[in-house]
């Protein structure tokens, strides 16, 4: 009875770690999408343009008029004039109808200014347009 025990319990754990592993590997559309948007708040915290640039489809077009180019150098600005950047993500909602996804956030967004050490404090609903492209989401697009 012992061994039959320790048998069920060993493919049990062998069968949760599996499971974690393959989760792990190849995880869901609203896990990658959630992973893209976390990689991103990250990159603008790090003031990583590289990370920034990797993100954003080569085709992004946003509500104000902001192109790929345009908004990387929006960022870039941004870096030059504040400090201790932190993002703030409460909320997330993902709709996912493939090969497209919105993802509906709220953003706070905190920051020195450099020059005077004002606090920047911007606070808005933001939602966020993705691609999935060659097994890859990107985000194309983004609105209040």
């Amino acid at each position: 009875m012992k061994r039959f025990f320790a048998i069920f319990l060993s493919l049990l754990l062998i069968g949760m770690v599996t499971s974690w592993v393959i989760r792990l590997l190849f995880p869901s559309d609203r896990e990658a999408i959630l992973r893209l948007i976390e990689k991103g708040r990250e990159a603008i915290e790090e003031e990583d343009m590289k990370t920034l640039s990797e993100i954003l489809s080569l085709d992004y077009l946003d509500a104000w008029g902001h192109n790929y180019h345009r908004l990387l150098s929006l960022f870039r600005r941004n870096f030059q004039v504040y400090d201790d950047i932190r993002v703030f993500l409460p909320f997330r909602k993902v709709a996912i109808e493939k090969p497209f996804a919105k993802c509906s956030l709220y953003v706070r967004i905190s920051g020195k200014e450099r020059s005077y050490g004002e606090e920047l404090i911007y606070a808005s609903p933001l939602v966020i347009y993705l691609i999935k492209e060659n097994s890859k989401w990107y985000v194309i697009s983004a609105s209040e």
